[in-house]
């Protein structure tokens, strides 16, 4: 039996073992690891298996590192592949193979140990940076095991620190050959597009569209340059940006790529840098090349083994310490003078100087075989749930069934479904102010602009969800120290093991000091755009393993704007709106260019009160893009590949549309634009549609909402106010004299404002869907479903007549489902004994919500709101479509 045995084996299906060795016959040759192998540790999960500390009986009990690896076909093909380079290639900066078993569909892999981790985890954990000695020992002996990998007709093909491994006694080894290419003449060449993003050279990314675009070994070299970079700042060029545009970065050369800061570092290391990095392959130079580089040279003159070592046992010691939560004290001499070789005439050779360092509605269904009603002096949105509080409110988002109150003193929370007396806020994150949030649970993160410097921050949605637990059951988390904020800490990781959900963060590169943060959602992705004094910042998200927002591109302004909206063409980012005091620009992502936006006479003549002419000095007050129809959406969904890559990196990074994919064009997009007291449905350059209705508000609106179709809502400074999509006409005002409105969030059919009583008093309401509306909603997607199913009809040929005696008897109809009715709805809401005159009130009179010591929740309604019934989708109020949750977190466990 083996000892420590590592994991449960599924159990064996003889169909699958069977294709397995058929596509590997080499397979039937291997036997069980049963008493041959000792496993004593688990070492970490690598990209194919998890990998285990363990001796090996038959060699002597030899210490090797076990990489187990569950065989699956689609990935047979790579991980054989490896078993394979290894057994060919012998070199002392190769890691070798001892032995492979088979057991089950699980392939033992028994490796030699390199206790010293990976040179990515070597420089992570050290404080500073690593001396140019250290990485010349390290490169040097790196090159030295490529040059004989290139001389075996191979192509790595993924270069980089992660793949560099370590010994206890100093030797650096190349490992992790599962995407290497194995040529069998002389002529070394490769077509496929594999790699790390930020390590591919320009022609593996060009292969990506042209696959009779070849390369040769001189493609590690470039990798090989990245990877110096990689070491002197602990991360690899453009690390920051999001991959998909580093790699159009890298096959352009639209910016240079070199150190963060190349005057701290010698010329040495920056011409050799830049030796690597040589554009035309023909021109860059081989492995053996690199070795006759005076920057490598160097590296003989010291004594490399005993100084990658003492780096080993000083990481070593980091980590042993920052598990225990001790201070970190190592003294870290940087003095590379006590490595140096030391001559009989007493010289020392290669001294230098050291170096510095769409979602579902929460309401009811309705029977859409109802005709809607006049909603003429009936209501269309209420007050559901109304809430004093003691603090002053800043932000606000749905997570669930909780609503999340962003504060200056942190962050508050309340269970909605709970019993209304029992609706008390508490906080799940003290001592951190949140300006702005939001919850985005498809992907599994909070994003917040948050903390004293107003950094963006994203969260993990398990570590919320495990602080808002701890709330309500009155246990305190306590803070993280400040040396793990930034980055995720695998000492301090939250969901992942430690007791500490409060440091499950990272910060934003790029973010500290923001003043305003959108989210905007498209079809396959969702961008991130973040305002830092005169600058923006585009983001992306970065599909797994990144799983996080990373920049697109940086827009420097002459001055800090007054708002900012983001415009897309259903897949893409294509422009950003910047509104200044008096202007607004239209700047196109791709290549800067800025449009100023000019005011059309139909704004300027009616952007007054009740229609008359604007101010001399008014100016924009909202442009949102209106959103694309839900069925024009799925459509384009349905354009987003599949990856079938098993690089995830790789597949995160290239682009997830297929060839030829439905973009909406810039003619058919549509716009809300406000200036002054009116507001138009535009084009991109702000001029009116022909034949669109105004609409006029009484007081400036902060924000406009849309029910697709139906019915636009503006949030404005003492009332909400609702006009009809099709005519303009104003259907119902909600009045709130008491303070100014402001608005919070809008998200599933619920919307969330506030009111400030004082800076430190505020009454919160949520305002959700009458039954009117609800009617209206079901009524316009049953047509909507109806045109849809019509045209295919139109489309397709008519269907062979069946035979007499194959016609399937008549379908009865379906029964109706006991549904919350409209007549149902309408009584509750007659209970409510609400005012149907226009204008209304956010909360009826006398009514007024009862203060406790603490917070307190009331609802104007009598009975809880009625639960979601699965599978009832409704358009969001918002200027947007969701698309729907993907199923699991972008986070996994």
């Amino acid at each position: 039996m083996v000892h420590g045995q590592p994991q449960q084996q599924q159990p064996v299906n003889p169909a699958k073992l069977q294709a397995i060795y058929n596509k590997i016959p080499e397979l039937r040759q291997l036997g069980p690891p049963d008493n041959d192998v000792e496993v004593l540790e688990t070492l970490g999960k690598g990209n194919y298996g998890y990998v285990y500390r363990g001796r090996v009986r038959s060699l002597g009990n030899i210490m090797a590192a076990v990489k187990v690896v569950f065989l699956k076909e689609s990935e047979l093909k790579e991980t054989w592949q490896e078993v394979e380079i290894l057994r060919e290639c012998h070199h002392p900066n190769i890691v070798g193979l001892y032995t492979t078993y088979m057991q089950g569909l699980y392939l033992w892999i028994a490796m030699e140990n390199c206790g010293g981790g990976s040179v990515d985890t070597l420089y992570s954990l050290i404080p500073k940076p690593l001396t140019e000695e250290a990485i010349s020992v390290i490169i040097a002996e790196s090159v030295k095991g490529l040059a004989y990998f290139h001389q075996t007709n191979h192509i790595h093909r993924d270069i980089k620190a992660g793949n560099l491994l370590l010994t206890e006694s100093g030797e650096v080894k190349l490992a992790d050959f599962g995407v290497s290419a194995r040529c069998k003449g002389p002529n070394v060449r490769a077509n496929s597009f594999i790699g790390t993003p930020f390590w591919m050279a320009p022609e593996v990314i060009r292969s990506e569209n042209d696959r009779n675009n070849w390369y040769d070994t001189k493609s590690d070299i470039w990798s090989m340059g990245i990877m110096v970079i990689e070491l002197a700042d602990k991360c690899p060029p453009l690390a920051d940006i999001h991959p998909f545009t580093a790699l159009k970065i890298i096959l352009q050369g639209s910016q240079p790529i070199g150190l963060k800061n190349a005057k701290k570092r010698t010329k040495l290391l920056n011409e050799f840098i830049q030796y690597c990095l040589t554009r035309d392959p023909r021109q860059r130079p081989s492995a053996d090349d690199l070795l006759q580089h005076p920057f490598l040279l160097k590296a003989e003159g010291l004594r490399g083994k005993e100084l990658v070592a003492d780096l080993v046992q000083k990481a070593k010691q980091v980590r042993a310490k920052k598990k225990a939560g001790q201070r970190i004290d190592i003294d870290f001499d940087d003095d590379p003078s006590k490595y140096a070789v030391q001559q009989s005439d007493g010289q020392d050779i290669g001294q230098s100087p050291a170096a510095a360092g769409y979602a579902t509605i929460s309401a009811v269904q309705v029977n859409v075989n109802e005709q809607p009603q006049d909603v003429h002096g009936k209501p269309i949105i209420e007050a559901k749930q109304s809430y004093i509080l003691d603090e002053e409110i800043l932000c606000s988002d749905f997570f669930g069934q909780f609503l999340l109150l962003g504060t200056e003193k942190g962050l508050l929370v309340a269970d909605l479904t709970s019993a209304q007396a029992q609706q008390n806020f508490v906080f799940c994150i003290k001592g951190v102010r949140f300006r702005q949030m939001a919850v985005l649970e498809d992907y599994g993160v909070l994003v917040a602009r948050s903390g004293k410097n107003d950094h963006v921050r994203q969260y993990r949605l398990n570590s919320i969800r495990k602080l808002i637990r701890m709330a309500f059951n009155g246990e305190v988390a306590e803070p993280p120290e400040s040396a793990s904020l930034f980055g995720p800490n695998p000492y301090t990781a939250g969901v992942d093991g430690s007791s500490n959900p409060l440091a499950d963060f990272i910060k934003i590169p790029g973010t500290k000091g923001s003043t305003d943060l959108n989210i905007e959602r498209t079809a396959g992705s969702i961008f991130m755009l973040v305002t830092v004094d005169h600058a923006l910042t585009l983001f992306e998200w970065a599909k797994e393993p990144y799983s996080r927002f990373m920049k697109v591109k940086a827009f420097w302004l002459p001055e800090t704007p007054k708002f900012t909206s983001v415009f897309h063409d259903g897949y893409f980012v294509r422009d950003v709106l910047v509104t200044y005091t008096s202007e607004a620009n239209i700047v196109n992502v791709e290549d800067a260019q800025v449009t100023e936006i000019n005011v059309a006479n139909d704004f300027r003549s009616q952007g007054g009160v009740n229609g008359a002419p604007a101010k001399s000095n008014e100016r924009w007050r909202t442009f949102d893009q209106l959103p694309i129809e839900a069925a024009v959406l799925q459509t384009m969904r349905m354009t987003v590949r599949r990856q079938t890559s098993i690089n995830r990196k790789i597949a995160a990074a290239v682009s997830p549309y297929q060839d030829g994919a439905r973009i909406v064009p810039a003619a058919k997009r549509r716009y809300l634009a406000t200036f002054g007291l009116v507001t138009f449905i535009v084009n991109l350059r702000a001029q009116p549609i022909p034949n669109t209705p105004a609409f006029r508000w009484t007081k400036y609106p902060s924000k406009i909402l849309v029910v697709p179709g139906l019915y636009v809502i503006a949030i404005c400074e003492n009332s909400v106010e609702i006009c009809d999509i099709a005519t303009g006409e104003k259907l119902q005002v909600i009045e709130h004299t008491n303070a100014p409105l402001q608005f919070l969030c809008d998200k599933n059919g619920r919307l969330v404002v506030a009111s400030h009583k004082s800076r430190r008093s505020c009454q919160v309401f949520i305002l959700g869907a009458t039954a009117v509306l609800l009617q209206q909603i079901a009524h316009r997607q049953q047509q909507q479903q109806q045109a849809a199913q019509q045209q295919h009809h139109q489309q397709s040929p008519p269907p062979p007549m069946p035979h007499p005696q194959q016609q399937h008897p008549q379908q009865q109809p379906a029964p109706q489902q006991q549904q919350y009715s409209q007549q149902q709805y309408a009584q509750q809401y007659a209970q409510q004994q609400h005012q149907q005159q226009q204008p209304q009130h956010l909360m009826p009179p006398g009514a007024q919500p009862q203060q406790q010591q603490q917070y307190y929740g009331y609802s104007p309604s009598a009975s809880p709101q009625p639960s979601p019934q699965p599978g009832y989708a409704v358009p969001q109020m918002g200027g947007q479509y969701m698309p729907p949750p993907r199923g699991e977190s972008a986070y996994r466990q």
